[in-house]
């Protein structure tokens, strides 16, 4: 498992991934929240560059499902000195699981994040989240040595990047909140972007497949598909352009 968490790591360190964020919501409010990160190219990059090399080393094959609640109770065990503060969070992040499935004589590498959720206000702060998850992890590496999970816990934060969703039965609204160094950061993108950089990231996409439990009536968002139920709202845009804009995603959807 760990040489299959180096393998993530390695390829979180470029932007090269697929990005798929699915949200199914209930009547109620509750739901499900996946982001689903496919790195199937750079897995495929590697598999041809490993024969290129003539690498014989032995492929990993993993189809894996790691639950959170199990990695915690390890932590609390191992770190007394935790707050009640990162015991809550840690409380209210239990239920999160990862789907890994790995295959390098195939190429493919995909990464599954579930959380239930029993309010959409779970999900404002689920950056936040997971960068404390990362600072927890931090802590027990200064203690335990290098932990590879926090890289990738890094890798997925939003880096200053939260996201407000409202839901009120007849209206949903998807609306990103910017730090002020987030704000920087993109106008930083902005400007300094190469040509040559916004070429490769046009490859990669940010995907979003929201659920609803009513049929959608209208869609602010003009570029939006609708599924042939009436009530999925599809939206997908090229990484290049979610990098310099990152409210690009935000939109209304009226029931």
């Amino acid at each position: 498992m760990k040489k299959l968490i180096v393998i993530a790591i390695a390829i979180f360190s470029f932007t090269s991934c697929q990005f798929t964020e699915e949200i199914t919501l209930n009547e109620n409010g509750t739901g499900n929240y996946n982001l689903k990160i496919d790195m199937g190219q750079m897995m495929s990059q590697k598999k041809s560059k490993d024969q290129d090399t003539e690498k014989k080393e032995k492929k990993e094959k993993v189809d894996s499902i790691i639950n959170f609640s199990e990695l915690f109770k390890k932590l609390k065990k191992e770190d007394t000195d935790l707050s009640k503060e990162d015991l809550h969070l840690m409380k209210r992040m239990e239920n999160l699981k990862l789907h890994m499935l790995v295959d390098e004589e195939k190429g493919e590498m995909k990464m599954d994040f579930s959380f239930p959720f029993k309010s959409l206000n779970d999900l404002k702060t689920i950056g936040d989240d997971i960068k404390r998850l990362d600072e927890i992890q931090k802590k027990k590496e200064d203690k335990k040595g290098e932990d590879p999970m926090n890289e990738i816990f890094t890798g997925i934060s939003k880096s200053g990047k939260d996201v407000d969703y409202t839901y009120n039965g007849k209206k949903f609204t998807r609306k990103t909140i910017l730090s002020k160094q987030a704000k920087k950061k993109a106008k930083e993108k902005e400007d300094t972007t190469s040509n040559n950089d916004l070429g490769i990231m046009k490859m990669f996409s940010y995907k979003l497949i929201y659920h609803f439990p009513k049929k959608i009536k209208s869609i602010s968002y003009k570029e939006a598909m609708l599924g042939t139920d009436g009530k999925t709202l599809i939206i997908e845009v090229p990484m290049d352009r979610l990098e310099k804009e990152p409210s690009l995603l935000d939109f209304d959807v009226k029931f």
